[in-house]
């Protein structure tokens, strides 16, 4: 994790990951810093010696239950250089889907809305910068890089991408975070082609009309046609699930159709639609049936966490998500709408 950086965060911050917990450290690690030899790295690696650190715990937590973490998966892809290997970046936000695990900071689609969302969770902030992470990437040597993974925003609505390509060194990996309702340009697909190494984890967190609910923007025909293209294409393609309370009940219908595809984490933030909100007796009977095995993602259906209920918020929230959006929650997934409502 020592020669990776993360700069996709809104805020203009820099840190080793995108899971990286900002809020649990002294540091503010607040604005794009010119060099990766900066105190906090410093700070970071003489405490990492010694044990997991607060601010990283999503990581810690996910090994805990059998997973790879993303601090696994960034050092399997890097060695012990000391130059930059890896980067984490949004070329921009803008974003066509406004997804309700998401946030106003990480899609323009999102503040179109007149609606305080930061009343749900700070989670919900809107960015007040203009930081450019291109403007960044170009301080940076990026002779020794191996991978860089884009996010959003939707990473093939962005006008930067074409700029972003021209940056890179020919023969790196890039893994493309994508929605899945867009496949790049013929121009843009050759160009990745001939100059890199290409993976795309496709964000796919339910099918059907609950997928069009909770990845609102989504439109199912139109994302099933473009998975199968991105499976056509590219080197490696994932199907990448975030687990939350919005879905949990319906992760068999996602492995049933994509398997060994399939790479699955547990919503962390905000807290009130983390899976956990379920009570784990109940998560019992949404069990992956086929799977058996120690570390697979009944782990994850099944993680025993302890959180926080926030039953009440969470109905406001999809509420007013359901009123902006027009799409009722509990028309697509009554089962969970009924249980939160039964507390």
């Amino acid at each position: 994790m020592y020669n990776h950086l993360d700069f996709y965060n809104p805020d203009g911050s820099v840190t080793p990951c995108c899971h990286f917990d900002k809020g649990k450290t002294k540091f503010g690690w607040n604005s794009y810093i010119p060099k990766i030899k900066y105190f906090e790295w410093y700070d970071m690696r003489e405490r990492m010696s010694e044990g997991w650190i607060p601010e990283c715990h999503i990581c810690e937590n996910q090994e805990k239950l059998g997973f790879e973490s993303m601090r696994q998966e960034w050092n399997s892809r890097s060695s012990s250089s000391i130059g930059i290997e890896g980067i984490e970046l949004a070329l921009d936000y803008t974003c066509n889907f406004m997804c309700r695990m998401c946030t106003p900071a990480l899609s323009t689609s999102w503040r179109k809305y007149d609606e305080d969302w930061e009343r749900f969770d700070g989670h919900f902030w809107s960015p007040v910068h203009n930081h450019s992470s291109l403007d960044y990437l170009k301080t940076l040597n990026l002779s020794n890089l191996k991978t860089a993974r884009v996010v959003g925003g939707e990473p093939f609505l962005s006008n930067s991408l074409q700029e972003f390509l021209d940056i890179l060194p020919r023969g790196c990996e890039i893994v493309f975070d994508t929605n899945g309702s867009i496949f790049p340009d013929q121009k843009i697909v050759d160009i990745l082609l001939d100059k890199f190494k290409v993976q795309v984890d496709i964000s796919i967190d339910a099918i059907g009309d609950l997928a069009e609910c909770i990845r609102f923007g989504t439109i199912w025909e139109e994302v099933n046609k473009n998975i199968d293209k991105h499976f056509d294409t590219w080197n490696l393609v994932n199907i990448h699930t975030t687990i939350s309370i919005l879905n949990v009940n319906r992760i068999n219908d996602i492995y049933d159709i994509w398997n060994d595809r399939c790479v699955m984490n547990n919503l962390t933030h905000p807290n009130f639609l983390r899976p956990e909100q379920i009570p784990i007796e109940q998560r019992q009977s949404w069990k992956i049936p086929s799977l058996r095995g120690v570390g697979d993602f009944n782990n994850l259906i099944l993680s025993d966490l302890s959180v926080e209920y926030e039953y009440k918020k969470c109905i406001d929230f999809l509420k007013t998500c359901d009123k902006h959006q027009g799409i009722k929650f509990k028309d697509v997934n009554s089962e969970i709408w009924e249980i939160i409502n039964g507390y």
